[in-house]
């Protein structure tokens, strides 16, 4: 009888197929993909960017990428909701550790909402001037002009 049961693997106590495993880590790439270019159709070409495109395409990107692994999770067989319950004592956790983190996560949301400063602008910071290439949720890269 055991030569009939589908090949599988245990994570975590859960029963999965191989099969399941390819279907999700395809479901994964595949949201992956689309959601870098959603977030890039969006976004549009740097020069022509409306102010709010930025921060739209970034949050479409992080939203497509969430979204792509709970069905991936789904797809292999995982109880999402007993799933979110743990992640979210761990969140508590993690979130308590990260504070610094977190409030540069904001600050970047708010630097791209608000428009404050924009790709293309011309900065300066501790005495040096350089021009604001990209701005992303967490990190924004300046090159620095001669």
């Amino acid at each position: 009888m055991r030569a009939l049961e589908p090949a599988h693997f245990e994570i975590a106590g859960v029963r999965v197929t191989y099969v399941q495993g390819a279907v999700a880590i395809g479901v994964v790439l595949v949201g992956f993909f689309l959601s870098s270019a959603v977030s890039s159709r969006i976004r549009g070409k740097p020069e022509t960017t409306a102010p709010w495109r930025a921060t739209i395409a970034q949050v479409a990107g992080h939203a497509g990428r969430v979204v792509s692994i709970v069905v991936a999770l789904q797809v292999a067989g995982v109880d999402i909701g007993t799933l979110l319950a743990a992640s979210a004592v761990v969140a508590v956790g993690i979130g308590i550790a990260m504070q610094k983190v977190a409030e540069n996560f904001v600050s970047g949301v708010i630097l791209l909402a608000e428009r404050s400063i924009r790709e293309g602008d011309i900065v300066e910071f501790a005495g040096r001037v350089a021009r604001l290439r990209t701005m992303g949720i967490r990190a924004t890269v300046a090159v620095p002009l001669p």
